[in-house]
């Protein structure tokens, strides 16, 4: 059956979009803005699927000096070609190194590590031509670059690999580099989701670090992801990065989601306008800074599939994307009861009135539920009721449209029916009676069952530990690091009656051998730092001295002496 137009609902590469003819909404004034604000480094966050990745793709095929005459046409009848003197100066003249951390998504540090690496490795190989062809003499650190392309399994040892790079870059086309850097934050989300959290932030923040403060090799940073990640975190020390969040404010056109007079005109080009009201109450309603745009995901599934169909197919297109699991783990650190009602009132179409934390710092989120709504919020299942003023500590949110609605009932409640629905596990059970051989034989079940050799990091068995215990959220509250006597013990389980507190500290070794002292070094470090100080506010307290290796595990109980 032949359509009005060609749309493209599975790629996210700008020069496959303009080659094939497919339907293309204008979003290169992105490349204006980037050249007008000429900030060293750009951070633009969004939630998934609103065109992220095309924009950094037609970044790379605007500012690219390899694929300068090969993709110069692109542009021609675009909005940036009217730009005449900014295309003549800035079009095909930089070296571009684009990259993406989207292949950091499982749940093993070593193989986020391995994705990023070959992010990079992918970005060099782009060069190998001219690095493979450069003499040493001319540039000593030329075979740092030619080791990282004939590595089969690239190694990220070298936090200084894109500092490298962008100097050799630099020195070969007498440019400064544009450095493209895509979700960003998976890899992060990722080792918060599965235990590696600690790990995989000395890991990026040197590279960060290293590659985007202070590079004199750099001339324009643009960087995307879904969260923005608090600047202690990982962008420590940026020179006055510039930040757009859908909270900003910026009197431009939107470059990411689709706006009312785009959605009219590519449902006018597939002859589908007598869809303008359905395609309004199920994808509209998104509020960036404020103006109000579409989801564009789900805008094309749902005009490529009504074409397919010859009738209206108003779906569920973004729920069906990857991307919940952040959602899921959050609602397990929430209280369930408060989280139940809060997204009842929203599907019933009401407003609630939710806390807004715009710097996300994952290490406090088991402590603090407030950041669940920030992130529903910035991943795109929550829109504020109208625009939110600068530095506001909360604001009147609702549910944007018919999809995230439908997603809400099908989804979200489900988790909290199912997965924290109030339960006390025969781990809780034993930790809370002061039954340490039955803790310790559950928790070896529990480790045969899930965890991988490989997964041997202290965050990890803390992360996976939390996990287990975070239940039976109406009588018990699990937190993490929280101060107690004088430290801060891993974990801890309150009963909300203050009847019983179970307090454990967590160690790990890669040597078998070493389990049993181990054991002795947390128990030590329990009673030193008076772990046993919460005592004082329970009938009953238990203590605790955990540790494991691989898979297995020792459980001690430690009586206050």
């Amino acid at each position: 059956m032949r359509t009005p137009v060609h749309i493209q609902t599975s790629s996210s590469n700008f020069p496959r979009f303009i080659q094939e003819g497919s339907y293309y909404v204008d979003k290169t004034l992105l490349v204006q803005e980037v050249v007008e604000l000429n900030r060293e480094v750009a951070l633009y966050t969004r939630p998934r699927r609103f065109g992220k990745s095309l924009n950094q793709s037609m970044l790379q095929a605007f500012f690219n000096v390899q694929t300068a005459r090969e993709y110069e046409h692109l542009f021609d009848g675009l909005t940036i070609s009217q730009n005449r003197e900014l295309c003549e100066k800035h079009q095909g003249k930089y070296p571009v190194i684009k990259l993406s951390f989207a292949r950091a998504c499982t749940r093993s540090f070593e193989k986020n590590r391995q994705g990023i690496a070959k992010s990079i490795q992918d970005a060099i190989y782009d060069y190998k031509d001219i690095i493979l062809n450069t003499d040493a003499i001319a540039y000593p650190r030329i075979n740092v670059l030619r080791d990282y392309i004939c590595a089969k399994i690239p190694v990220l040892d070298d936090p200084d690999i894109l500092l490298v790079f962008t100097e050799f870059l630099h020195q070969h086309y007498k440019q400064r580099c544009v450095i493209l850097l895509d979700e960003y934050d998976v890899p992060i989300q990722h080792a918060f989701l599965y235990g590696h959290y600690d790990e995989m932030m000395d890991l990026m923040r040197p590279i960060m670090t290293s590659t985007f403060k202070d590079n004199p090799h750099l001339r324009w940073g643009v960087i995307t992801g879904c969260l923005k990640i608090a600047k202690e975190s990982i962008f420590t020390g940026l020179n006055n990065p510039y930040v757009n969040t859908i909270l900003s404010r910026r009197q431009t056109d939107e470059h990411f989601g689709f706006t009312q007079a785009e959605v009219d005109e590519l449902l006018r080009a597939a002859e589908l306008s007598d869809c303008h009201d359905i395609v309004k109450q199920w994808y509209d309603g998104y509020l960036f800074g404020n103006k109000e745009v579409y989801n564009p995901f789900s805008v094309v599934n749902f005009v490529a599939a009504t074409l397919d169909a010859g009738e209206p197919q108003p779906l569920c297109f973004w729920a069906n994307t990857s991307g919940n699991d952040i959602i899921r783990k959050m609602l397990m650190l929430t209280p369930a009861e408060g989280a139940r009602d809060a997204i009842q009132t929203l599907i019933d179409g009401e407003s609630v009135t939710l806390p807004i934390v715009e710097n996300t710092v994952f290490r406090d989120m088991d402590n603090d539920p407030a950041t669940l709504w920030s992130t529903m919020l910035f991943t795109g299942y929550l829109k504020p009721a109208a625009p939110v003023p600068f530095n506001a500590e909360a604001a009147p949110m609702v549910l944007p449209n018919n999809e995230v609605r439908n997603l809400i009932e099908k989804t979200v409640t489900k988790w909290l029916r199912e997965d924290f629905r109030p339960q006390v596990t025969p781990l809780m059970e034993a930790l809370l009676k002061g039954d340490a051989k039955t803790a310790q034989n559950q928790l070896n079940l529990h480790l045969k069952e899930t965890i991988s050799c490989r997964d041997s990091q202290e965050s990890y068995y803390h992360g996976f530990l939390t996990g287990l215990l975070a239940a039976a959220r109406d009588k018990y509250r699990t937190v993490s690091n929280l101060e107690q006597g004088d430290g801060y013990p891993d974990i801890q389980i309150g009963a909300l009656d203050y009847s019983t507190i179970a307090v454990l500290e967590v160690k790990h070794t890669s040597d078998e051998t070493k389990l049993a002292a181990v054991l002795d070094e947390a128990e030590k470090q329990f009673r030193s730092r008076r772990y046993d100080s919460p005592q004082q506010f329970y009938e009953t307290f238990h203590g605790y001295a955990v540790a494991f290796c691989r898979k297995q595990c020792l459980v001690r109980e430690v009586v206050s002496k």
